[in-house]
């Protein structure tokens, strides 16, 4: 669409050449943006043994298991994604924790859906916590 309204300004150039540059300008730059998150590399989960990456417009976070309580399944205004609690030592970690605590019950959330339905990708990511917990030796059922 952004191609469209683009193409839009470039027709209109002989009536207000300003007009049409600042279009073709805005409506560009939307399409690269759009273009961009439309490429794989630009957002992923990845799951491992010892935590999970989660990267969302090239941004990465690393969070390691021995940092999560528990990870759950949750709604945000009609999203269904997967969000996980900080165990105490940890609780520092958070982005705006206070605020998601008062509002959703949680200390985090994923930036979007990776596939798989929210209470799935809750699930296999509590296993992988509980095997790393289990081969590192952690105490106590979190």
């Amino acid at each position: 669409m952004s191609v469209v309204l683009m193409f839009g300004g470039y027709l209109g150039w002989d009536e207000s050449a300003i007009m049409s540059v600042f279009c073709m300008a805005f409506f560009g730059i939307c399409a690269a943006i759009f273009i961009r998150r439309l490429c794989d590399f630009s957002s992923y989960l990845r799951l491992d043994y010892d935590g999970f990456t989660i990267c969302s417009m090239n941004r990465k976070r690393r969070i390691g298991w021995q940092m999560i309580d528990h990870v759950y399944p949750t709604t945000v205004r009609g999203y269904q994604t997967v969000g996980w609690s900080f165990i105490p030592e940890f609780q520092s970690q958070a982005i705006n924790a206070q605020w998601r605590r008062s509002f959703i019950g949680i200390d985090e959330i994923m930036p979007t859906h990776y596939g798989p339905t929210s209470q799935k990708l809750a699930t296999l990511m509590n296993d992988l916590c509980q095997a790393y917990r289990i081969a590192h030796h952690y105490a106590g059922d979190r």
